[in-house]
């Protein structure tokens, strides 16, 4: 099947590394999904606002935000974020895995609680919908790739069980295509912030549900471009955060609000920004765009994921994923994050200084 697929691959390589300027290609929106564990760390709040500014911005097109961690109230806190960002009716879906991971809650029940939702019948993850029929839907009412149509770009900045589960999705209403046919035929690219080439370590991201990783990996149909470990360690980002708009509620910037009562690290000295890191180049680094000379690329090859949890690579010309290798100076690539995170959007209070 891989070998089959290859003439696809070197044409969506073509695509994504060709001389076309960012606006020359096809002046279109990038079609993302974003996938996120929205409650462990922070930065996937910084990584949703990105998308959010980046959409605003004429870049992107959301089309759904689903989240991995299976906590109850992480989903009622996206809900009051795509409200904030004046995205009330986004399409976004939680986990529903029976061996999905669940980590304690670190701030979504305060944010859910502070700012105003728009699905406020929902009272945990129970209430809302299962993200992989989520992604069906959205992927379903997409064009199949073809020449004047790239794809969609799936962007990961959590665990793999969403990716695995609608891998092995069946037709439904949405589509008469099992799971792996609708990625085939929808999804250009997915970027995944997990591994780490670094000997012998484990990653979170990857370790919080390896099987799910190790299947997702071995079996998903098109490129993946992994943002690893190594990427986002060195881009600090935060003491900027602290010229937005202060305080619980709406006339408070949601993103200050979040990396405030985040009980790690002291989030707004410094955070390292692993999620944004990946968002950047979901939308970005395609295609020629602005941000492609941020990274270097691996030639392609397979991760392979190993019981203990690390990942080690494997060149192979056949292979269907790349890594991307740091080249640009962090620090600017922190200053760009920074400022898409700082975004306001319309109606809302702008920054105090």
């Amino acid at each position: 099947m891989r070998k089959d697929f290859l003439s696809l691959v070197l044409s969506l390589s073509l695509i994504m590394m060709s001389g076309l300027s960012f606006t020359q290609e096809h002046n279109r929106k990038v079609p993302v999904i974003l996938d996120t564990d929205f409650n462990y760390d922070v930065d996937d709040v910084g990584a949703v606002a990105m998308l959010h500014a980046l959409a605003d911005k004429g870049e992107a097109r959301i089309l759904a935000i689903g989240i991995s961690d299976a906590q109850e109230k992480a989903i009622l806190a996206l809900d009051a974020m795509n409200t904030w960002y004046n995205r009330p009716g986004l399409p976004i879906g939680v986990v529903k895995s029976e061996d999905a991971a669940r980590f304690r809650d670190l701030y979504t029940e305060q944010l859910a609680r502070e700012y105003p939702r728009t699905n406020t019948h929902w009272k945990s993850s129970d209430d809302a919908p299962c993200v992989v029929d989520v992604y069906r839907k959205v992927l379903a009412k997409e064009p199949d790739i073809d020449d004047k149509n790239p794809g969609v770009v799936m962007v990961s900045v959590g665990f793999m069980t969403n990716f695995m589960d609608l891998l092995q999705s069946q037709p439904d209403e949405h589509s008469e295509l099992n799971g792996m046919e609708l990625v085939r035929n929808k999804v250009r690219l997915w970027v995944s912030m997990a591994g780490t080439l670094r000997y012998d370590w484990d990653e979170f991201n990857l370790t919080s549900h390896r099987e799910a990783s190790e299947y997702a990996f071995e079996n998903w149909p098109t490129p993946i471009v992994f943002s690893l470990f190594e990427i986002g360690a060195d881009i600090y980002t935060g003491p900027g955060l602290k010229k937005l708009p202060d305080g619980p509620g709406p006339d408070g910037h949601f993103v200050r609000r979040a990396y405030e009562i985040f009980p790690r690290n002291q989030a707004l000295e410094g955070h390292r920004r692993w999620d944004q890191a990946s968002v950047l180049y979901g939308v970005r680094a395609i295609d020629n765009g602005p941000a492609a000379d941020h990274w270097e690329m691996s030639d392609w090859g397979w991760i392979q994921v190993h019981p203990n949890g690390s990942t080690t690579w494997k060149y192979d010309p056949d292979g269907l994923h790349r890594y991307k290798i740091a080249k640009r100076d962090p620090g600017k690539i922190a200053q760009e994050i920074e400022e898409l995170m700082m975004y306001t959007p319309t109606g809302r209070k702008r920054s105090e200084k």
